[in-house]
């Protein structure tokens, strides 16, 4: 899922058009701003650490990427700003510095972002369900989408689902994020 826009009165999800079956292997596309932690290796062929990142050739398909794609679309859509700075002027694929901050999202990177969601007044349950989606770890995250909606977010009422909407705000997570 690489496209989210606003047609006439409502969003809509758009360009699936890279689908995989589970377990394939696919090329990962190399502009692709939804891109989990684990696309992005290091100069020294690690998964983590320090050297100079870029996105791995290829990824094997699984739900982790579309749940991982789904909890950055909710937090975006929310919060109004990208889960991690990008340079308006480069491709994420080129942009060593996004590379490096996914590659190295953490725990730390979780608290971030549910602190942002909370700040924003949209409740604990939201910033337990994004986070859910955003772990570091592909296998911490939810199995599945089925898994995703049973969350109790979806069944809380409105109401309950924002705990103080005058506190809303534009983010603020970007700026501590530091390479």
């Amino acid at each position: 899922l690489e496209f989210c826009g606003k047609f006439d009165d409502g969003w809509k999800l758009i360009d699936i058009a890279g689908a995989h079956n589970i377990g394939e292997s696919m090329p990962l596309n190399h502009t692709n701003a939804s891109a989990p932690p684990e696309s992005v290796t290091f100069g020294n062929g690690h998964s983590r650490g320090r050297g100079t990142p870029a996105f791995r050739e290829r990824i094997t398909a699984s739900p982790s990427l579309d749940i991982w794609a789904f909890g950055k679309l909710m937090y975006e859509v929310l919060i109004g700003e990208n889960i991690l700075p990008i340079d308006p002027n480069q491709s994420v694929g080129s942009d060593e510095r996004y590379l490096y901050l996914l590659g190295n999202w953490n725990e730390e990177s979780l608290k971030n972002i549910v602190a942002d969601v909370e700040a924003s007044g949209e409740g604990a349950l939201i910033a337990d369900l994004i986070s859910h989606c955003l772990c570091p770890q592909p296998d911490d995250r939810p199995k599945s989408m089925q898994d995703v909606l049973s969350h109790a977010y979806w069944n809380s009422t409105s109401s309950n689902r924002r705990t103080n909407s005058a506190m809303r705000h534009g983010g603020g997570m970007n700026r501590r994020f530091q390479m």
